[in-house]
């Protein structure tokens, strides 16, 4: 792929760069001779152990199956690519600071909390880890798995997670490792889109034609559309916000606790194929929707716009928030404010049926707001800042309990043209 591409004419590539047909097979599931006979000319995608590493690739079966493509991931050096991420045992998120190359910068000291693992093992060897010459040392080992076998080789994976690292150090990683795979001719995608090992800004809205991190997409070998200042506008006609799965609009922010939601339960939607279930919440939790961009409802304030959605709960007496939360700024005095509804069995009885539920956005009510501390109404809600939609148990747990919500959106007024 020449640098010449225009960005958008190969995100698909770029998303994947195998055949449009396949479907990926992990080793320790089924086997690829099983999946065949389901699925017989459907190229699939194998990966060894370790999260698809390169170093497992030769101890796949040899297939007699032709029609697969061997896939490994790339994050080398770990304490690069890595550096800050909570998810790693032990928790890497005390680790800032890791130059790439080695010498791009003075390295850290290993943070108390990782003395005596593997860790501060891996922080001493950087010094040879952290190297183009390794990085691709690293590379070639799914390249002569690819010439021993003849067989095609996939990078499904590879990035560098941004919470800690440098920009300009991160960018020049990709550019490294794009350009060796490219040179070895090995195809690949990137982890991911969006989030922290994406494509975007930190702290951006992560929109395709504002917020692009345009070195990145360079080192990336293709040319991103150009970037223009984002502007927020009143919405002045309504949304979706959930119908069969989130709206392009928003994002899942749901805080479950120790219940559990889905937002594709197929047990009798009131509309579609799916709708959301939730159980077992602890107080406090949450059904949550985050807006990408944030949302200007002043003007759908105004004109008696609706909150319109579909419930049914099977527990007589339960009761749930719905709220709209405005954005947070750099005001000490500014908080994260409420405008708050109650839904109850004078609602929606709790008959375990479907029940159509409208509320005029002019009719919620300002609860406060919780910002590590609890701040009583002060009439200052935002509806030209609005940051997030949430359904909550704000009353008491879900626990035993079910509650199904189907075709959320905001809509005009009956009568409304």
């Amino acid at each position: 792929m020449g640098k010449t591409a225009r960005f958008k004419d190969v995100w698909d590539q770029l998303l994947w760069h195998g055949p449009a047909s396949a479907r990926f097979c992990g080793v320790g599931g089924a086997s690829p001779l099983t999946q065949r006979s389901r699925a017989g000319t459907h190229t699939i995608v194998v990966t060894g152990a370790g999260w698809g590493s390169y170093n497992n690739l030769k101890y796949l079966p040899f297939y007699r199956d032709e029609n697969l493509i061997y896939s490994f991931h790339f994050y080398d050096p770990f304490m690069f690519t890595h550096q800050g991420a909570s998810w790693t045992n032990p928790s890497m998120a005390p680790l800032a600071g890791v130059p790439f190359p080695y010498g791009a910068g003075p390295m850290p000291a290993c943070p108390p909390a990782l003395k005596g693992t593997w860790v501060e093992s891996s922080l001493n060897s950087y010094k040879n880890d952290g190297t183009v010459k390794r990085v691709k040392e690293l590379i070639d080992v799914a390249v002569r798995f690819r010439d021993e076998r003849e067989v095609p080789v996939f990078c499904g994976e590879f990035g560098v997670y941004r919470l800690n690292s440098k920009d300009d150090q991160r960018v020049y990683w990709y550019e490294v490792v794009q350009s060796y795979l490219q040179e070895r001719k090995i195809a690949w995608t990137i982890w991911d889109y969006e989030g922290g090992f994406g494509l975007f800004k930190a702290g951006t809205n992560e929109l395709f034609e504002h917020d692009l991190n345009v070195p990145m997409i360079g080192a990336l070998g293709l040319i991103p559309p150009v970037q223009t200042p984002f502007v927020l506008t009143p919405d002045r006609t309504g949304f979706d916000i959930y119908t069969d799965y989130i709206a392009a609009n928003a994002r899942n922010s749901s805080y479950p606790g120790h219940g559990t939601v889905d937002f594709y339960c197929d047990t009798v939607p009131a509309a579609g194929a799916y709708c959301i279930r939730c159980t077992g919440f602890d107080r406090y939790s949450s059904i949550g929707f985050d807006f990408r961009p944030d949302k200007d409802l002043t003007v759908l304030v105004k004109m008696g716009y609706l909150l319109d959605f579909w419930v049914r709960g099977d527990t007589p007496g339960a009761r749930f928030d719905v709220r709209f939360i405005d954005t947070k700024t750099t005001d000490p005095q500014d908080h994260p404010w409420r405008m708050t509804a109650t839904i109850d069995q004078n609602t929606a009885a709790w008959d375990a049926k479907w029940h159509h539920v409208q509320i005029p956005l002019r009719g919620f009510v300002d609860r406060g707001s919780w910002d590590n501390a609890w701040f009583l109404p002060q009439g200052a809600f935002d509806w030209s800042a609005v940051n997030r939609f949430e359904i909550v148990s704000e009353y008491h747990d879900f626990v035993g309990m079910q509650f199904w919500f189907d075709s959320i959106r905001i809509t005009s007024p009956p009568g409304a043209r």
